[in-house]
């Protein structure tokens, strides 16, 4: 009987470490942006330019996207959702040699579809913003690029000029960290 309980009180003390713990590996230890984890590109202190408070992120299926509730209410302006994916390297997409050509080839596929776009400087020789979906798309380095989302409530209103510097500002912010 009284090894019972020392066995049950060892392993709850052991699930009380993993479970406190467990959040610290969650993100890697350096803070830098992984490329197979879209919930690591932004932090929630970059994020709350866009209001506050920024909720917990969820990360999609493969990891390759990572949305963010940002405000009291996320349905009701001033709040919005805000979504980071990875573009690059994926291996959903078309295959290409590195982050620009990926920056390239989705550039290529938003004019094809008539989607208004226009480049951005300070991001890259490539970086550009799709007014028509709200999203700027740039490769921080040769190893991945990325895009930012940022959809302000209530659904299907228009991102502002100053949404998009907001956005902008936070993709510089990103460039930083994945380089620094």
């Amino acid at each position: 009987m009284r090894r019972t309980i020392r066995c049950i009180t060892a392993l709850a003390v052991v699930g009380l470490v993993a479970s406190v713990s467990a959040p610290a590996f969650a993100k890697p230890a350096s803070g830098k942006i992984s490329t197979t984890d879209a919930c690591t590109i932004v932090t929630k202190r970059l994020l709350s330019r866009f209001g506050k408070p920024v909720g917990a992120p969820t990360p999609g299926p493969t990891k390759l996207d990572c949305t963010f509730p940002v405000g009291q209410d996320p349905a009701v302006a001033p709040g919005g959702t805000f979504t980071a994916f990875v573009l690059y390297p994926n291996p959903f997409a078309a295959r290409v040699d590195s982050s620009q050509a990926g920056v390239e080839d989705q550039f290529a596929i938003n004019k094809l579809s008539n989607e208004d776009v226009e480049d951005v400087s300070g991001l890259g020789p490539s970086a550009f913003f799709n007014r028509t979906e709200s999203y700027v798309v740039f490769a921080p380095n040769k190893k991945v690029g990325i895009i930012l989302r940022w959809q302000p409530a209530p659904a299907g209103t228009a991102m502002t000029k100053r949404d998009q510097n907001k956005l902008i500002a936070l993709a510089k912010d990103v460039t930083k960290r994945a380089n620094g």
